[in-house]
């Protein structure tokens, strides 16, 4: 499938079978970069000025649209399919070994953001972020704080194929009915589009 939009650093939207989809990046969050009620309780959270926060999230989107836009990509789902604004909720992988999610914290321009049940890579995600920190990449370069020094797992977790007839062996998330063309990846067991 194909990005047709960057809406913002956490946030896409994609071609699928039913039409063009939001997809939001899961286990990460970037900055605020439009006028929001999310925006208002970071700056309040924060202590920054609602502009400065909307600075950093127009470097967040930058990055993704520079890495995603017009990209053809593969969706990796996780324990819940969508948010509560139905948007499909996903991790965004670019290739066999490179997942954008991971990218993006790796670079400093978002932050892991665990939400249950959807944590499959949240300790990677953490310990990426604290290596960006630490390094001062990114955002971290531009004043929002600094991290321990602890170093990150710097590879994606093994993916092994399991072939498509086998995927019915394994537990994972239903599935969007407009999307068929799904493979699993061991040891994690959870269902991915393949384009």
């Amino acid at each position: 499938m194909t990005v047709l939009h960057v809406v913002d650093g956490d946030t896409i939207r994609v071609r699928l079978p039913g039409g063009p989809t939001p997809v939001r990046l899961i286990g990460i969050d970037a900055p605020e970069e439009h006028e929001s009620d999310r925006l208002d309780r970071a700056a309040r959270r924060s202590h920054r000025s609602k502009a400065s926060i909307q600075a950093l999230g127009r470097l967040a989107t930058d990055f993704t649209r520079q890495h995603l836009l017009g990209r053809s990509v593969s969706l990796e789902l996780d324990a819940e399919q969508r948010d509560r604004y139905g948007r499909l909720l996903a991790y965004v992988w670019l290739d066999e070994r490179k997942l954008f999610n991971a990218e993006i914290v790796r670079a400093g321009y978002a932050t892991a953001y665990t939400v249950a049940p959807n944590v499959k890579y949240a300790t990677w995600f953490r310990a990426l972020e604290r290596e960006a920190r630490a390094a001062g990449r990114g955002l971290w370069s531009r004043g929002l704080g600094s991290g321990s020094r602890r170093r990150a797992r710097s590879y994606p977790p093994r993916a092994a194929r399991i072939s498509f007839a086998s995927r019915a062996k394994t537990p994972g998330p239903s599935l969007p009915s407009a999307v068929s063309t799904w493979t699993a990846f061991a040891p994690f067991a959870i269902a991915r589009r393949t384009s």
